[in-house]
């Protein structure tokens, strides 16, 4: 037999109080505007609940009141990997801001088989205030939301049509084009993310590093970046096999990954960072391998972008207007790679 303790309900702590349920309700929280209780007689309701250890029903509450105190994040590629550091950092700063504000932050899954309606059902279907969005511009699901009552803010990639926190991918590029220059680079080599989906904010970065490298009359080759992890012994890319007078001076990755796996396996090789080659990043999110070579990068405030998007959200949530486009400034660290 079973020795599990009942749980009190809202008529036992009536009953204790000497009260109806209506006022055992406004006292713990509930809103009744034609209830008036004396300051004696919450006291004594609160006491009976505390004796009880009675707690209100969490969803009834959020029914009646049309507010969860929680705000969601869906990541629309993928399952979210504890062990990524830019998703340390998107995710760190969420709860920093939601913990500030006192909102819980629920992340949302995607699972195997869930169809586009499903995920949007369980968005709007009454579980958050509001969403934190990370998605490509033509996922599926993005045109529901768009479509919703939820209110939504988009982060790291913008998203047409919804309100938008990102980093500005387009000026920190331009930095590391007008950096080459200076240094005198002769050939580079852009490693560029070309699987699907194609992200808003690496395009970015792509178009910005083109269009000031063409002003400053860099000669740049485009090739695919390898998306898995790469060992260290694998092949170099043809292009640097070329005699030392021929081959690339500077390497630039779409992200910091990238550029820590060109560094890799070109030490693998043979070839020193940055004497035969300079190897360039960008997000500035730093690994443990910063005491032996740090690299330059672009540093992304991904944490503050993450923030930005929540405080953004609730005033979203409580009607205000905020700007469809919000681009948090980014810098140029130098290190010993570059």
């Amino acid at each position: 037999m079973s020795t599990r303790k009942r749980a009190a309900t809202i008529e036992d702590v009536a009953r204790a109080a000497g009260v109806s349920k209506m006022a055992v309700s406004a006292a713990l929280g509930a809103h009744h505007g034609n209830v008036r209780l004396s300051e004696a007689t919450k006291l004594r309701i609160q006491e009976a609940a505390r004796t009880l250890d009675y707690s209100p029903n969490i969803l009834a509450l959020s029914f009646r009141q049309r507010k969860t105190n929680v705000i969601g994040f869906y990541c629309g590629y993928g399952f979210l990997d504890a062990r990524s550091q830019f998703l340390a950092e998107v995710i760190g700063g969420l709860q920093e801001e939601c913990n500030l504000l006192c909102k819980d932050l629920l992340l949302h899954g995607v699972y195997r088989g869930s169809s586009v309606e499903d995920i949007y059902r369980e968005c709007v279907g009454g579980k958050m205030d509001g969403l934190i969005l990370q998605a490509a511009p033509n996922d599926p699901l993005v045109e529901r939301l768009r479509e919703s009552h939820l209110p939504v803010v988009a982060v790291v990639d913008a998203v047409p049509g919804l309100p938008s926190v990102v980093a500005d991918d387009v000026a920190g590029s331009g930095m590391i084009a007008r950096y080459l220059q200076k240094q005198g680079s002769k050939r580079i080599v852009y490693f560029e993310r070309v699987i699907l989906p194609r992200l808003e904010s690496v395009e970015r970065r792509r178009i910005g590093f083109e269009q000031e490298a063409n002003r400053h009359g860099l000669q740049v080759d485009y090739l695919p970046a390898q998306e898995d992890i790469i060992p260290v012994n694998a092949p170099l890319p043809e292009i640097l096999t070329l005699p030392a007078g021929e081959r690339p001076d500077t390497l630039i990755g779409w992200s910091d990954r990238t550029a820590y796996d060109l560094i890799s396996r070109c030490v693998y090789h043979g070839m020193r960072v940055p004497e035969d080659v300079r190897v360039i990043g960008f997000d500035g999110l730093g690994t443990p391998l910063d005491c032996l070579a740090r690299l330059t990068s672009v540093r992304a405030p991904w944490a503050e972008v993450s923030r930005t998007a929540v405080s953004l959200l609730m005033k979203h949530i409580q009607g205000e207007e905020i700007a469809i486009e919000t681009v948090l400034p980014v810098e140029l660290l130098i290190g010993t790679t570059g």
